[in-house]
C-alpha cells in the first residue's frame, strides 16, 4: 500500500527542519572558535594596548614578541601581589601559545612573530627584543612580564590597575630575573626603564 501524501510531506518538512537546526548548531559552534582564535578578551587588548602606550614602549630601539613566560618565578612576586593575581598570571602563561594579538601594533612598533625565541630573534636582528608574556587579570589588577633580550637580559614584572574606559595604567615594576654579561656603563640603553 503507497504511504500517504501527507505523511511523507511531513517528514520531509521535519527532516529540513532537523537539517536547519543542525546547520544553525554548527554556525554557532564555528562562530563560537573563530571569536575565541581571532579575539582576545577586552580587558587583554585594552592592557596590550595601554602597556606598548606606556613610557616603558617609548623607545623604539627594540622588537616586540608575545612569549608565554613566569618570569623564572616559581610561586610568588616579592611586591606584594596578591595570590590570586599570580595565579592568574601562572594560568595564562601555563601554555605554548601567545594570546596577545601584538599584530594590530606593527604601524607603530616593529612586531616579531612567536615564531622563534627572543633571543633568535636578537640574533638575527641584531637588536634588543622584548617578549611580553601573557596577561594575568584579576578584577582591575593585572600582571604581565616583560622580558628584554641581548647582549644582557632581564626580566620585570610589571603591574597595571585599570583607570576607567579603556585605559590600564602602570602602578609597579619589579625585578624578576637578570643576566648580566656586561657592566651597566657599558651597555645602559638596555635597562627596562622605570615607570614614573
Amino acid at each position: 500500500m503507497p504511504p500517504e501524501a501527507g505523511t511523507t510531506e511531513g517528514s520531509w518538512a521535519f527532516r529540513s527542519f532537523l537539517l536547519f537546526i543542525g546547520f544553525l548548531i554548527c554556525a554557532f559552534i564555528g562562530w563560537l572558535v573563530w571569536s575565541m582564535l581571532e579575539f582576545a578578551p577586552t580587558a587583554e587588548k585594552d592592557i596590550t594596548k595601554s602597556l606598548l602606550a606606556s613610557p616603558l614602549f617609548q623607545r623604539g630601539d627594540f622588537a616586540i614578541t608575545n612569549q608565554p613566560s613566569l618570569c623564572q618565578a616559581s610561586s610568588e612576586v616579592k611586591g606584594g601581589v596578591s595570590a590570586g593575581l599570580f595565579a592568574a598570571f601562572r594560568d595564562a602563561n601555563n601554555t605554548d601559545i601567545a594570546r596577545l594579538e601584538l599584530y594590530r601594533f606593527q604601524q607603530q612598533k616593529q612586531i616579531v612573530d612567536a615564531s622563534k625565541t627572543p633571543m633568535d630573534w636578537f640574533l638575527e636582528l641584531n637588536r634588543p627584543v622584548m617578549a611580553i608574556s601573557n596577561i594575568g587579570v584579576v578584577d582591575k589588577e593585572a600582571l604581565v612580564c616583560l622580558e628584554l633580550y641581548a647582549t644582557s637580559s632581564q626580566g620585570m614584572f610589571v603591574v597595571l590597575q585599570h583607570a576607567g574606559a579603556d585605559y590600564w595604567r602602570l602602578v609597579r615594576q619589579e625585578l624578576a630575573w637578570e643576566d648580566r654579561r656586561e657592566t651597566p656603563e657599558e651597555i645602559p640603553e638596555l635597562q627596562i626603564p622605570a615607570i614614573e
